[in-house]
């Protein structure tokens, strides 16, 4: 696609805009895209995952073959199809936006930013303890990997991608803090939405009013991490991989990334002591 082609395309031309839903996978993803897709000005194209393959996959793999002369020709009209696609499917309907609730988009956030100028993006934000154990009980070994270190890698290796998204579009969503007082949580995205020409007074909140395992309606408060079952022998194996994004989080996001309530003792196996309290670095 040419320079020509890009400027045929430019933000506030008319055509329905992106709005991105990003985060780990179980971070609330699903839950907000569907929220955001409950606006009769907003098609919901869930998890699309066509971005996801124009901007990552699809060079990922085409990586190891030696390129042709069209390669980054190709890959450019891929990416302006994955866009046209979404927003003819928009305009058929109707819609100022549309939502594409894909959690890897974050991997390729860098092109999507470059590439869709006009795009808003919400980040949802999810302590790693309460995502990994669900990634872990509800994700098949291809998206949650096949060990605890795994899951943990997955987590940090999106939520570091963050800094590369334009600081000015990003909505930032704390799920901890929405399992704590829903309706403080939704009233921040809303204000934030509207900030960005987003009708938020259009939103249903009664799409989120489904049950979440084990606890109240979504609406009500809820644990966003069993506690009973975040062990010390697990904390000690995320731990590391963690550590530094879980602590660039809280910095870059206070008040909206936080942390749930701490397990009030945490046992680990010691090769000298046996079953020991182990010390809780983090939270």
């Amino acid at each position: 696609m040419s320079d020509q082609d890009e400027a045929a395309h430019p933000a506030g031309n008319g055509t329905a805009r992106a709005v991105f839903v990003l985060g780990a996978p179980r971070s609330g993803t699903a839950l907000i895209g569907r929220f955001l897709g409950s606006s009769p000005d907003v098609f919901n194209l869930e998890e699309f995952g066509a971005f996801h393959f124009a901007h990552t996959l699809a060079p990922d793999h085409l990586r190891d073959i030696p390129p042709g002369p069209h390669r980054e020709e190709y890959l450019r009209a891929l990416i302006h199809h994955a866009r046209g696609f979404a927003e003819a499917i928009a305009a058929r309907h109707g819609a100022r936006w549309y939502v594409d609730a894909t959690p890897a988009n974050l991997i390729g956030a860098r092109s999507l930013a470059t590439h869709l100028p006009d795009a808003v993006y919400v980040v949802t934000l999810r302590h790693y303890a309460g995502t990994i154990q669900d990634m872990r009980r509800s994700l098949e070994p291809a998206r949650a990997g096949r060990t605890w270190e795994d899951s943990a890698r997955i987590w940090a290796r999106l939520y570091e991608q963050i800094p590369a998204l334009p600081a000015e579009r990003v909505i930032p969503f704390g799920f901890d803090l929405f399992a704590r007082n829903p309706q403080e949580a939704l009233a921040d995205l809303r204000a934030r939405l509207s900030r960005h020409g987003f009708d938020a007074a259009t939103l249903d909140d009664s799409v989120l009013a489904d049950r979440h395992p084990g606890a109240a309606p979504r609406m009500q408060p809820f644990p966003s991490v069993d506690l009973e079952s975040w062990s010390g022998d697990i904390h000690r194996l995320v731990w590391p991989a963690v550590r530094d994004i879980h602590h660039e989080l809280l910095r870059r996001f206070p008040g909206i990334y936080v942390s749930p309530d701490a397990p009030k003792a945490l046992l680990a196996y010691d090769d000298s002591r046996g079953i020991a309290p182990l010390e809780l670095e983090g939270w």
